[in-house]
């Protein structure tokens, strides 16, 4: 979702700080239709969880609120009536920054433990963390928005190992935390789901440990991220090619791409179109990956998004195989066909 995408503030200068306000920018002008990407993106997420029935999603991005208020966690709520999910929703108080996760207790179970904290390395990006159980079976599900530092982006090893340091060890040290206090034992998890905007551009990180179980995916991290100069380009105007498939764009100057009246001006013709995103980032994890991981979008569709800046990323898992889950991949990087925020 896209936490300004939902509020009631004008779309302008004061968006010139965050990524979304290019993305926004289209919509200047046009009080009337302040909130329609957002709606578009909650229409996308009421599709597909119609479709595809998934057992738990993670929302990043989401502004907490009250009952009635018809946004936010609110509008979630609303939306999910009568169709058996339900939604738990907390938020971070350096910036409120919130975070769901939708799950259906028939698939998972009811909810059992909940924790939410800040990321030590980077306050205002959180991690919701639930433990729910079904038939005397444990599930771990996560939603995180991890950290990121922006200035690193023209050096990929640099950026990696950021990653792996400020979003992949804090994760994994927080859960195991999280379940050794609430007594539950990490080797009989029947399931761990982790679905995240982990801001990791590079494909940095490839896999989650906790305990004796490891999380991982299939296939090749789908290019989500994201409509915004520095990550949505053409490839005549790619900065720098690091090979196997990652790069970066050459921003334009500041003069061009902000103004004082309008803020972040918003990305000309196709340059925003999902067709030219070049990061990876969002991300779902889980013990036994039944299918690639995957962008959730009517086939063929590689045009300008109307939802959000970040695209909805999904994966088929298993539970975990009999005898355990420790199962490192080597994954081969020959060939790679192919969320700044908050």
């Amino acid at each position: 979702m896209s936490f300004m995408s939902d509020l009631p503030t004008e779309i302008g200068p004061k968006m010139a700080f965050a990524s979304e306000g290019g993305f926004l920018a289209g919509l200047y002008g046009k009080p009337e239709q302040r909130r329609s990407y957002w709606i578009n993106a909650m229409n996308l997420l009421n599709a597909f969880l119609t479709e595809k029935q998934p057992s738990v999603v993670g929302l990043q991005d989401m502004n907490l609120a009250a009952e009635g208020a018809n946004t936010g966690t609110d509008a979630i709520n609303q939306m999910l009536a009568g169709t058996g999910y339900k939604q738990i929703s907390h938020s971070v108080p350096t910036n409120n920054a919130g975070l769901s996760i939708i799950y259906h207790p028939g698939k998972v179970g009811e909810l059992k433990h909940v924790h939410c904290l800040d990321n030590v390395n980077q306050g205002g990006r959180p991690v919701l963390m639930v433990v729910t159980e079904l038939n005397g079976k444990n599930y771990l599900s996560v939603s995180i928005h991890g950290a990121q530092d922006p200035k690193l982006r023209l050096d990929k090893n640099a950026f990696n190992a950021y990653m792996a340091e400020k979003n992949k060890a804090f994760l994994e040290s927080s859960a195991k935390t999280f379940l050794d206090s609430n007594g539950i034992d990490v080797a009989g998890l029947a399931g761990v789901f982790i679905m995240g905007d982990f801001n990791d551009r590079y494909d940095g990180i490839t896999e989650i440990t906790i305990g004796d179980k490891v999380a991982t995916y299939s296939g090749v991290a789908p290019k989500s991220c994201c409509h915004n100069w520095d990550s949505s380009c053409p490839d005549e105007d790619v900065e720098i090619d690091f090979g196997n498939g990652y790069k970066t764009c050459r921003e334009p100057p500041a003069d061009q791409i902000k103004s004082a009246e309008f803020g972040k001006l918003p990305l000309p013709g196709e340059r925003g179109a999902i067709k030219n995103y070049k990061y990876a980032g969002d991300k779902v994890f889980g013990l036994n990956p039944k299918s690639n991981m995957a962008m959730y979008r009517p086939a063929g569709f590689n045009g300008v998004s109307r939802e959000s800046d970040h695209e909805l990323v999904y994966a088929s898992v298993g539970e975990a195989m009999a005898g355990g889950s420790r199962r490192r991949r080597t994954r081969m990087r020959k060939v790679r066909r192919r969320t700044q925020r908050r």
